[in-house]
């Protein structure tokens, strides 16, 4: 019986802590985002690097560090980082986080939102390629656009951000 009620309670516990429903700005509208936000860069990855936990070597967290190439927006920092807070040794960006959305031009974008992710603690977790560009909103909370690989200055989502900025959002 003390079993079945430890099981109870880690159950209860756990399911209490997971993320049943993120908050609704995640997925607001992009010029909600242009609205709010304050710092906007275009940046580069410099690294991609994964640190074990140190009882499994397999998981850990992955460390993103970025270097500003060009300044949208703010007073950004030349370098900043992300964490993936969990993260499997050897796992790659699935084909829908590496995509630019033929350079924001697919109604999918405009219709349902970026290539970011929620993760379990209901907060957009980003995930970036080394080398690779990315337009990034660095204030929070974090959008599902708001962080987004651009591969050419051509690209529409970049255009709109430009824009919006210069006619002071």
């Amino acid at each position: 019986m003390r079993f079945v009620i430890l099981l109870g309670l880690a159950l209860i516990s756990s399911s209490a802590s997971a993320c049943r429903r993120p908050p609704d700005v995640i997925f607001s509208p992009y010029q909600e985002l242009l609205k709010w936000s304050k710092t906007v860069v275009l940046a580069r990855v410099e690294s991609v690097v994964f640190t074990p936990n140190v009882d499994d070597r397999h998981v850990g967290y992955t460390t993103y560090k970025l270097r500003t190439e060009r300044i949208l927006l703010g007073h950004p920092p030349s370098t900043f980082e992300f964490y993936d807070g969990f993260a499997v040794k050897g796992w790659e960006l699935p084909n829908r986080q590496k995509t630019t959305f033929n350079n924001h031009t697919d109604p999918e974008f405009w219709a349902h939102g970026g290539r970011s992710l929620v993760s379990t603690n209901c907060e957009i977790e980003p995930h970036f390629e080394n080398g690779a560009m990315y337009l990034v909103f660095l204030d929070k909370p974090y959008h599902e656009s708001g962080f987004e690989k651009i591969e050419s200055d051509n690209d529409l989502w970049l255009k709109v951000v430009e824009l919006s900025i210069e006619s002071g959002l």
